[in-house]
């Protein structure tokens, strides 16, 4: 779901990163992203793919299009071209907080767990990401994933802080509550 919601949101949100094509492909490269990643969250991989290609066509230095055929061969379990999208986006654009936080999921997901905190903090620590408190959750669940509830817990805090109904945060820290005997 949080991957999802960075990717929705880098879709709308992250036209800025586009190259300086013309205002058509541009166009072109954001509708059929668009398209990719509902086609993704529909399971329709292959129309995905379809749309995400056409988007890299139309911009092929347009972050967010590298991001979602990251996330998208990773949902496949496609591990290493994952991974080869996810560096080519940030070697697009280094500070983009979706990217590094998908990235960040990706590392977690395949026991990286040092190289995915630290993408999630620097998500985090972007000023112009829209949603810190989901780098953060990603973090405390990486965290407790690498056996380290007192990082989790402190990351939870700190994604509650930026927005106290945060779904998955509030289920992992009452959890860790729970956990330590702290029952309120």
């Amino acid at each position: 779901f949080l991957t999802m919601f960075g990717l929705t949101a880098c879709s709308q949100n992250n036209r800025n990163d586009q190259s300086a094509g013309s205002g058509h492909s541009n166009e072109v490269a954001l509708s059929n992203l668009n398209l990719g990643i509902q086609y993704m969250q529909n399971h329709e991989y292959e129309k995905s793919l379809e749309n995400l290609n056409k988007a890299l066509a139309a911009d092929p230095n347009y972050t967010p299009t590298y991001n979602a055929l990251g996330v998208l061969y990773q949902r496949i379990e496609k591990n290493e071209q994952a991974e080869q999208y996810f560096k080519k986006a940030l070697s697009i654009n280094a500070n983009d907080p979706h990217t590094l936080n998908n990235y960040g999921q990706f590392l977690c997901a395949t026991k990286h767990y040092d190289e995915a905190q630290a993408l999630f903090m620097k998500a985090a620590a972007n000023p112009l990401f829209d949603s810190p408190e989901i780098a953060l959750t990603n973090a405390g669940t990486c965290a407790i994933n690498n056996n380290h509830p007192d990082v989790a817990e402190a990351n939870f805090k700190r994604a509650l802080e930026k927005n106290p109904r945060i779904p998955a945060a509030l289920i992992q820290m009452a959890q860790l509550s729970y956990a330590n005997g702290n029952y309120l």
